[in-house]
């Protein structure tokens, strides 16, 4: 189904806040185009979330490391979202993800969005590409991935 929290927001007010705006300050992030993928792996009716934690990238705004969907930039110039998760999700976990596999969730959003999403409109230009992913493993792979840093494999969809 498609939705949108943009029929709820008063365009109308937003207009006229900026018709009287005569100078606009502050300081904008340039980060542009990113990727993240939710990896959901399925193994004797369980259901796993595959997080990584980077080891040398603090998240300085919040003071620690945290669990983080896996994610990154998108490098390239033609505006490949899927392929820029694929080779992310390798890079951080060593997981090769079936390319069919992959489920645009940008793609649900009512079009109305123009189909992108900006998380922080308000001070990044950033634009980042969601995904999702479900797998089988099996068990072997689960006991052998717990609490690792990288789990290696290919994952079945």
């Amino acid at each position: 189904s498609r939705f949108s929290l943009a029929r709820r927001w008063r365009w109308d007010r937003a207009f006229t806040v900026l018709e009287h705006v005569t100078c606009i300050t502050g300081i904008v992030f340039a980060r542009g185009p990113a990727v993240a993928a939710l990896i959901l792996l399925e193994s004797k009716g369980q259901t796993f979330a595959v997080l990584t934690k980077q080891k040398f990238q603090a998240r300085i705004p919040i003071g620690k490391f945290i669990l983080e969907l896996l994610a990154g930039m998108q490098d390239d110039e033609n505006g490949d979202f899927v392929g820029t998760v694929v080779r992310e999700v390798e890079e951080e976990t060593g997981i090769k993800l079936n390319l069919e596999g992959m489920v645009d969730l940008i793609s649900l959003l009512d079009p109305a969005t123009g189909c992108r999403t900006l998380p922080s409109p308000g001070g990044c230009d950033g634009e980042i590409g969601l995904f999702l992913y479900r797998g089988h493993v099996d068990e072997e792979t689960i006991r052998l991935s717990k609490g690792r840093k990288q789990a290696c494999g290919t994952m079945a969809s």
